[in-house]
């Protein structure tokens, strides 16, 4: 696709300019482009129980809410948790948070 319309007679600098920020597009269109399909095989790779962790630690709660909320022992969601956020590549869910609301869609993980 185009990315700028210069009319004849083109000065080389302005063409230059246009050409550099053609470029420095294109590497950030790229850069993002791999984030995306990075944390989109993330997710695919999650189990269906991690994914429901997932959705409840970016909705804010705690490990025993979610093990009350799942009927699951509180170490079982311990294990879980600590796999997704291993498997997504985080330190923290806030972490977790600001990196899938860059790239991806939430409504689009299915449980």
């Amino acid at each position: 696709g185009a990315f700028d319309l210069l009319e004849k007679p083109v000065d080389v600098g302005e063409l230059l300019q246009v050409l550099q920020s053609a470029r420095q597009a294109s590497v950030e269109k790229f850069n993002w482009l791999e984030k995306y399909h990075q944390l989109k095989d993330a997710l695919d790779s999650l189990t269906g129980r991690e994914k429901q962790i997932l959705m409840l630690v970016l909705e804010g709660h705690p490990n025993k809410v979610i093990a009350d909320r799942l009927y699951l022992a509180l170490r079982t969601v311990e294990i879980h948790r600590h796999k997704m956020m291993k498997k997504m590549g985080s330190d923290s869910p806030v972490q977790l948070a600001h990196m899938l609301s860059k790239y991806v869609d939430l409504k689009e993980i299915r449980l």
